[in-house]
């Protein structure tokens, strides 16, 4: 689903019914920010910063979210 000019946390959370791996970041960045381990991230910064600092991050997952900054920056 594109959302053009929305905001990154808006646009993820529209992410979230996709089945890839940019969906499965929007459903467990809902899952966080819902639990109040995380606030919605603003900017894939925020994003980036809460998965390497919170879970400890693989590799693969900061991947995922560079491709959703990607995917965001192009929609706006």
């Amino acid at each position: 689903m594109t959302i053009t000019g929305a905001s990154f946390a808006r646009w993820l959370a529209a992410q979230r019914r996709r089945d890839d791996p940019v969906g499965e970041l929007a459903r467990d960045v809902a899952s966080d920010v819902a639990s109040g381990c995380a606030a919605e991230p603003s900017t894939p910064e925020d994003c980036r910063t809460h998965v390497e600092d919170v879970h400890a991050a693989a590799r693969y997952a900061l991947d995922v979210v560079a491709c959703a900054a990607d995917e965001w920056r192009a929609a706006r």
